[in-house]
């Protein structure tokens, strides 16, 4: 099972954040100063590294980090 700490290495990795330690897991995308584009470009990013897919409706439910945790784990083979 992967964590919220990965998920944040991966987003990280985008450069959508600029201050990654003021990113706060709890709060939404959107409440993180995260616009759609870039929601987006983190969506890809968690595809390409956990080789996996969101659909459109997926991506339209999440909007937390605690929800994309969620949906990779259950996603994800072990």
């Amino acid at each position: 099972m992967y964590s919220i700490d990965d998920l944040i290495k991966v987003i990280d990795k985008t450069g959508v954040v600029g201050d990654i330690g003021k990113f706060d897991p709890h709060k939404s995308f959107r409440d993180n100063g995260i616009d759609s584009l870039e929601v987006f470009a983190i969506f890809l990013a968690i595809e390409e590294e956990y080789k996996i897919k969101i659909n459109e409706e997926d991506s339209m439910r999440i909007s937390t980090l605690g929800q994309l945790l969620v949906f990779l784990n259950s996603h994800v083979s072990s």
